[in-house]
């Protein structure tokens, strides 16, 4: 009786003290939010069954739950929350030199800040448009990712040499 007791009161405190822990969950909000754009309500119907069946909703779920929420927990912000003007800043050792990396919505900037190289920039811009990851440094711009169109599951990375390596990003 008494163990049964403890483990209830353990549960209740643990819910209780953990409650404003769980995380914003965004990326599914922004593709349940999605879907209640498009269509008349049979189609916005017929596309929510299917994208639990397909299972569009589980993954983004996952990618929340394992990755987006604890980016949120441990930095508090989720890097999809952010909204046009917001921006975060990291100062970050690395072989000896520090960099300043800088993100707002849709780009992250990394400006080294010390050592012989002091100054040196590159852009991590995506593309919403275009599905792409884009390199910006030195007045170029390089493709380096893309998001497959028909698959938002698979990322292809793309090498210097030009070929495309797809990687599943639930994997």
């Amino acid at each position: 009786m008494f163990r049964g007791t403890a483990i209830i009161l353990t549960a209740v405190l643990s819910m209780n003290v953990l409650a404003g822990c769980h995380g914003s969950y965004t990326l599914f909000h922004k593709v349940l939010k999605w879907n209640g754009t498009i269509g008349d309500k049979w189609v916005r119907s017929v596309v929510h069954f299917l994208m639990w069946l397909v299972p569009v909703y589980g993954i983004c779920f996952f990618v929340d739950l394992v990755g987006l929420n604890t980016i949120e927990f441990w930095t508090g912000s989720n890097p999809l929350a952010m909204n046009p003007g917001d921006k975060e800043q990291q100062v970050v050792a690395y072989n000896n030199d520090l960099y300043r990396i800088t993100a707002t919505k849709n780009r992250f900037d990394v400006i080294r800040i010390t050592g012989q190289k002091a100054g040196e920039a590159v852009a991590l811009v995506y593309h919403d448009d275009l599905n792409t990851w884009n390199v910006e440094s030195e007045g170029t711009d390089k493709v380096v990712a893309r998001i497959d169109q028909n698959d938002p599951a698979v990322m292809y990375l793309i090498h210097p040499d030009g070929h495309e390596e797809p990687v599943n990003v639930n994997e």
